[in-house]
């Protein structure tokens, strides 16, 4: 049985055994804790730092100035490249310096119907020579002035654009040139919102030949003269540029005539303004 004294001493003991544990706790466990937070906090500051350290001493580890001066020069070659290239497709598709003169200069109306009928004549002695038959419609659509266009200086294209897609049908000698017509200049935009580059012009003809005379006509339209030389074509007279067709169309002409066809198709060439 505990007495009371012995209780008392209980009491006492486990009083003071608080008492130690409460005065530890807050002259020792509560500093360490307080000290153990803040080196915590530190700790976590210099991890940060030195992970970012690493990944900026990786990164400047892994760059490779050879590497890059080597992709330098390989953009540069590109670069040179392409411009050798745009400026080569730029010449196929120019028109001859005289021409892009006359453009420029003032519009002398006088001078271009002497030069247009210059043109008339001298191609119809050459249908003549190769006896392609001329309908009359193909004189009627060279292009001609009218007061209501706002560029007349492009006539100088048109004329020659004419001039160089008839002389290709006469040289590859086509049966026939049933129609032409000139169309009005339109300005070129490679992309919708942009300012045009060049203004195009073209013309719409109507031709009939047999398959091979059809595909010398089509392949001396495409080429430079001096292509048209190297692959054995005839040769349209003047620095005839690279032209395109835009339309093409053809259909047989008549049962009694199984190799002959009729070509209805459009031409158009490039004025550059610059």
């Amino acid at each position: 049985m505990i007495t009371p004294r012995k209780f008392q001493v209980a009491q006492r003991i486990l009083f003071f055994g608080v008492l130690l544990e409460a005065l530890v706790f807050a002259f020792v466990f509560e500093p360490l804790s307080h000290n153990a937070a803040a080196l915590d906090e530190r700790l976590t500051t210099l991890w940060q730092q030195l992970d970012r350290a690493r990944v900026a001493a990786a990164a400047d580890t892994g760059v490779d100035l050879a590497e890059l001066d080597a992709q330098a020069r390989r953009l540069e070659s590109l670069a040179a490249r392409l411009t050798t290239a745009g400026r080569g497709l730029t010449n196929r598709l120019v028109l001859d310096g005289p021409i892009r003169e006359k453009i420029r200069l003032p519009f002398q109306l006088f001078e271009f119907q002497n030069e247009r009928q210059l043109r008339i004549e001298k191609l119809g002695k050459l249908g003549q020579e190769k006896n392609v038959v001329m309908a009359p419609a193909t004189f009627l659509g060279f292009p001609d002035y009218s007061s209501e266009q706002k560029q007349p200086g492009l006539l100088w294209g048109q004329l020659a654009l004419v001039q160089y897609a008839l002389e290709a049908g006469l040289l590859c000698q086509l049966a026939s040139i049933d129609n032409l017509s000139a169309g009005l200049p339109r300005p070129a935009t490679p992309e919708e919102n942009q300012p045009a580059s060049a203004d195009e012009l073209s013309v719409n003809l109507e031709v009939t030949g047999t398959s091979p005379a059809l595909t010398r006509f089509l392949l001396c339209l495409a080429l430079k003269p001096d292509e048209a030389k190297a692959m054995g074509l005839p040769v349209v007279s003047g620095n005839k540029p690279a032209l395109f067709v835009d339309r093409l169309l053809m259909r047989k002409y008549t049962l009694e005539k199984p190799d002959s066809f009729k070509l209805e198709l459009r031409i158009t060439a490039l004025v550059f303004r610059n």
